[in-house]
């Protein structure tokens, strides 16, 4: 519970901040902002690809699941 309350907590800031500052304040670049959603989606496959009880829980969820992953790799 306490990690998910972290994770809302930052969500939030996040959203305060983008709301009270100019967005050009906290932008890194577009192109720096890319490469760090696909370091992400490196690391996710990593850690799918090193526990083989994912593929069994994947395999129960039908596949609907990777959309999302290749849906933001695509639309990149």
């Amino acid at each position: 519970m306490k990690s998910s309350l972290i994770i809302i907590l930052f969500f939030a800031a996040g959203i305060t901040a983008g709301l009270l500052m100019n967005g050009s304040d906290l932008s890194i670049g577009s192109g720096m902002s890319n490469y760090a959603l696909h370091f992400l989606l490196f690391l996710i496959g990593i850690s799918i690809g090193s526990d083989l009880k994912v593929f069994k829980i994947i395999k129960k969820l039908h596949f609907k699941v990777l959309l999302v992953p290749f849906m933001v790799t695509f639309f990149l």
